[in-house]
């Protein structure tokens, strides 16, 4: 199986305050997830990143093989 997204020492800041912090993580294809935090934990920030709405403060991410972090 190859990594349906993958990402590296993920990280973001909105300021002073850190959304994400060194995200490391692979999920396969075929694989279900579910993301679950308290608000202003970083799930709104992180699917941003990987849908390419914003860029990553630090580190990088893949989505089916294509880059979409920093």
């Amino acid at each position: 199986m190859s990594a349906a997204i993958q990402t590296q020492q993920l990280s973001h800041r909105y300021g002073s305050h850190q959304a994400l912090r060194s995200l490391s993580l692979t999920i396969e294809s075929g694989e279900i997830y579910g993301i679950l935090g308290p608000n202003g934990g970083g799930k709104t920030t992180l699917f941003r990143i990987l849908s390419t709405m914003m860029r990553a403060s630090e580190g990088d991410a893949w989505v089916m093989g294509n880059h979409v972090g920093q």
